[in-house]
C-alpha cells in the first residue's frame, strides 16, 4: 500500500469518525434533554416534516440516469480501494549501476536472502533459517536457535551473516531485519546402540 492510498485512507477515517461523534453527541443531546432542546437553540422545529421534495426529485425523469452514474462511479472507487490495498511483493530483481553504458547489472535479491539464510544455518546454534526480500527492499531474515544457545554467540552469528549480506545489498539500499526464535525443545539427539 502506497503513501498516498494511507494518506486517503486516514482522511476519509478521520472525516468519517468526526461526522459520526457530531451526530452521536446530536443523538445524545436529543435523548437526554428531549425536543425542548431544539427550542432552547432558538430554532423553529416544525410540527410535521414535508418529504415532497424528495418524492418529487425520486420521481423525476433525469434522477434514473444520475442514480446510475453516481453507482458507476462508486463502484470504480471501491475497486480502486480495494486493487489499492492488495499486497504488493517487492521485486527481488535490482537493476545496479554499470560502468559499461547501454549494459545492465541485475542482482537477485532473493537468492541473496537464501545464502544469507544458509549462512547462519552453519551457526551452530541456529536451528533453521529463511531469508526473504519484503516490501520496501528490506532482507528479513527468520532463524530459529536452540534453547540452549547463548546469546552473545547468536548476536554475533546474525551479525556476520548480516554483514556478508550487507557487501551485496549495500549499493541498492537495501535494509535489514533479523527475527529470532527460540525453539520449544532441544534437538533430538540420534541413539546409538
Amino acid at each position: 500500500m502506497s503513501r498516498g492510498v494511507r494518506g486517503v485512507d486516514r482522511t476519509v477515517a478521520v472525516v468519517l469518525g468526526l461526522a459520526l461523534l457530531v451526530v452521536g453527541a446530536a443523538l445524545a443531546v436529543w435523548a437526554w434533554a428531549g425536543p425542548s432542546a431544539v427550542d432552547r437553540l432558538g430554532v423553529d422545529a416544525p410540527d410535521a416534516v414535508d418529504a415532497g421534495g424528495v418524492t418529487d426529485t425520486l420521481e423525476a425523469s433525469w434522477w434514473t440516469g444520475v442514480a446510475a452514474a453516481a453507482a458507476v462511479v462508486i463502484g470504480v472507487l471501491a475497486l480502486w480501494w480495494l486493487i489499492a490495498h492488495l499486497p504488493r511483493r517487492a521485486s527481488a530483481v535490482v537493476v545496479l549501476p554499470s560502468a559499461t553504458p547501454g549494459s545492465r547489472l541485475r542482482l537477485d535479491g532473493a537468492a541473496v536472502a537464501r545464502a544469507a539464510a544458509t549462512d547462519l544455518e552453519a551457526s551452530r546454534a541456529v536451528r533453521d533459517a529463511r531469508g526473504v526480500i519484503a516490501q520496501h527492499e528490506v532482507l528479513v531474515l527468520v532463524a530459529t536457535v536452540e534453547p540452549t544457545a547463548e546469546l552473545a554467540t547468536t548476536v554475533s552469528d546474525v551479525e556476520e551473516s548480516l554483514a556478508r549480506a550487507a557487501q551485496v545489498l549495500s549499493v541498492t539500499g537495501y535494509g535489514s531485519r533479523v527475527i529470532v526464535k527460540v525453539a520449544r525443545r532441544g534437538r533430538a539427539l540420534t541413539r546409538v546402540d
